[in-house]
C-alpha cells in the first residue's frame, strides 16, 4: 500500500510539473505575441505620423499654389489707371478692331 501511494504521489507531482510546464511554455509564448504586437503597433503608429506629415506638407504646397494663382487685383488696377490717364481706354469690342466681320454681332 505504501508503494501504492509513493507512486500516486510521484505521478501526480510529474503532472503537476507537466503542467506547470506547460504553463511556462504558453506565458512565453504570449508573452513573444505581445512584443510582436507592441512592435506591430509601433511601426504602425510610425507609418501614420509620417503619412501625417506627408498630407501636411502637400497640403502646404496646396495652398501655396493656390494662393500664387490668385490674381493681382491692384497691379491690374493701376495697370487700367496707367491706360486711362494716356488715353487708352477701349475694350475689345469698341477697341480699333471693332467686332469684325466674322462674329455674330458685326455681320
Amino acid at each position: 500500500m505504501a508503494v501504492a501511494t509513493s507512486t500516486a504521489l510521484l505521478i501526480s507531482a510529474g503532472v503537476g510539473l507537466l503542467g506547470t510546464g506547460a504553463s511556462l511554455y504558453a506565458g512565453e509564448k504570449q508573452r513573444g505575441m505581445q512584443k510582436d504586437s507592441m512592435r506591430k503597433q509601433e511601426q504602425a503608429q510610425k507609418q501614420a505620423i509620417a503619412s501625417a506629415a506627408s498630407q501636411k506638407a502637400a497640403s502646404m504646397q496646396a495652398m501655396a499654389a493656390a494662393n500664387r494663382k490668385a490674381p493681382d487685383i491692384s497691379a491690374a488696377m493701376m495697370s487700367a489707371s496707367s491706360l486711362a490717364s494716356r488715353g487708352v481706354n477701349s475694350t475689345l469690342l469698341s477697341g480699333p478692331g471693332g467686332l469684325g466681320k466674322n462674329t455674330l454681332l458685326g455681320g
